[in-house]
């Protein structure tokens, strides 16, 4: 009987251990992690790019928005306050984390680039018209009076830099200051 038992549990077992090895294992789904970030990457983008403040900001060519970049590291583009540069480069685009990113763009490595003029991107209209009364907009708004030309910068929350002839003529903390110091308060559209 003994002999029996022993048989019987040797049997199982291996039987056991063949259907262990045979079963396959099913991928696990990807599970989404709050705070985690997410990687995505883009090869030879076309951007304009200009620095306001604190705050980078790159204009695809063919895009609609400015885009604030995640980081200060440019690569190999130096950027003076208000200073533009044409460039091709790989991104690598953010999503998640505790910051909230969306699609948030940080330069990976630089192609080729090279400096144009403010009045160059105005030329191309890569820079839309500010409208009075708006309190939040991503990166550059023209505001033209006078025959003057003044550029408007949202650089961050808080944050408005107003630039005349590419110089620095005053920072606000709201729309409605901008307004004023320019002439146009009370203008806004309904």
């Amino acid at each position: 009987m003994k002999k029996i038992t022993v048989f019987v549990t040797l049997l199982m077992a291996i039987a056991l251990t063949a259907c262990s090895k045979t079963k396959t294992k099913e991928p696990e789904p990807e599970i989404y992690v709050e705070d985690q970030i997410y990687y995505d990457d883009e090869y030879d983008v076309n951007f304009v790019i200009f620095g306001s403040g604190y705050s980078i900001f790159i204009k695809r060519i063919g895009g609609t928005e400015w885009e604030m970049l995640v980081s200060y590291d440019t690569g190999d583009i130096y950027l003076n306050e208000f200073e533009f540069e044409e460039a091709t480069a790989d991104l690598t685009l953010l999503t998640g984390g505790e910051a909230g990113y969306y699609k948030s763009p940080r330069i990976k490595n630089v192609s080729e680039h090279h400096s144009i003029s403010f009045a160059e991107v105005v030329e191309r209209g890569l820079i839309e018209d500010y409208e009075p009364g708006r309190e939040y907009f991503d990166g550059a708004r023209l505001y033209e009076a006078d025959g003057q030309t003044f550029c408007i910068v949202q650089s961050r929350y808080n944050e408005f830099n107003v630039y005349k002839d590419c110089e620095l003529i005053g920072t606000y903390k709201t729309a409605a200051e901008v307004e004023t110091a320019l002439g146009i308060a009370g203008q806004s559209e309904e």
